[in-house]
């Protein structure tokens, strides 16, 4: 990987999806996190953000394994799927850990629920979709990003909008 970001030119941000797939071990216990922790603290030191995914087991309610990933993690986000007959995309973005809470910033980690709605994103409150609650700005540029970037990324496939 590092050689592959070499190659690049460096990076800003990777994402590793998931974490079941990429590090050796059994996932209950701590050591396959724990051999990964010095590569990455070298990512963070060079300024590479990192987004890892990570899966449920059966109990969906919290992730697979030792929480000893998490205890490192600047933000912890749990996405709990919500059932709508308008859409197979839809779930509740939990904000389990953030560090950057501050009182200012507070309803910038609050829950929301987010549905893919005719090949639109759409955020409401967690009382429900259909009394959406106003966006903030920073909100509404991490959507704009997200659109873009599917966006991008259909084009770079060659996928019609309507296969995602």
């Amino acid at each position: 990987m590092n050689a592959v970001i070499e190659k690049l030119g460096g990076v800003d941000l990777i994402e590793f999806d998931n974490t079941m797939s990429l590090i050796a071990g059994d996932h209950r216990e701590e050591e396959g996190w724990r051999q990964t922790l010095p590569w990455v603290r070298s990512l963070t030191r060079r300024g590479i953000g990192q987004i890892w995914v990570h899966h449920t087991g059966h109990d969906e309610s919290r992730t697979y394994g030792t929480k000893v990933r998490e205890w490192q993690m600047d933000t912890v986000i749990h996405l709990e799927r919500v059932k709508r007959a308008d859409t197979d995309v839809s779930f509740e973005l939990q904000f389990r850990k953030a560090r950057e809470r501050t009182p200012e910033t507070q309803n910038e980690f609050k829950t929301a629920r987010v549905a893919l709605v005719n090949n639109k994103w759409t955020v409401a409150n967690v009382t429900g979709f259909e009394n959406p609650i106003p966006a903030s700005p920073l909100q509404i540029e991490w959507w704009e990003k997200l659109e873009a970037w599917t966006e991008d990324e259909r084009e770079r496939l060659g996928l019609s909008r309507t296969y995602l």
